[in-house]
């Protein structure tokens, strides 16, 4: 079996850079919503965000690919269960900075990205 290489070892440098760049970018902000790269306050948040909850009738996991901070996670998971609806959130992205904020946000699923 090949041994393990990290995928910094894999990606060429210029896109680590860039990868850096959107992280730095993302991060710049103390607001969630704002990490999440959006701009329009919490309600037009949610308003924009939770009709994708349309689609989930019952409980189950749920993928975030790109899922940045985390945020959009701890909300669905929030609205569905609102709903009566347990999400367990799953997330992935490719920035490891965005990684770890989104395993802090969500401590309980911290294995989960």
């Amino acid at each position: 079996m090949p041994a393990y290489r990290p995928l910094t070892t894999l990606l060429p440098s210029e896109f680590l850079v860039r990868v850096r760049s959107l992280e730095d970018a993302y991060l710049a902000s103390d607001d969630p919503i704002e990490q999440s790269d959006f701009h329009g306050g919490a309600v037009r948040w949610r308003a924009e965000r939770e009709p994708i909850l349309q689609v989930v009738e019952t409980d189950g996991s749920f993928l975030d690919i790109g899922c940045a901070n985390g945020y959009l996670l701890e909300c669905l998971v929030r609205w569905a269960h609102e709903r009566r609806i347990e999400l367990e959130p799953f997330g992935v992205d490719i920035g490891p900075r965005l990684i770890a904020a989104a395993r802090r946000r969500l401590q309980g699923f911290r294995d989960n990205f």
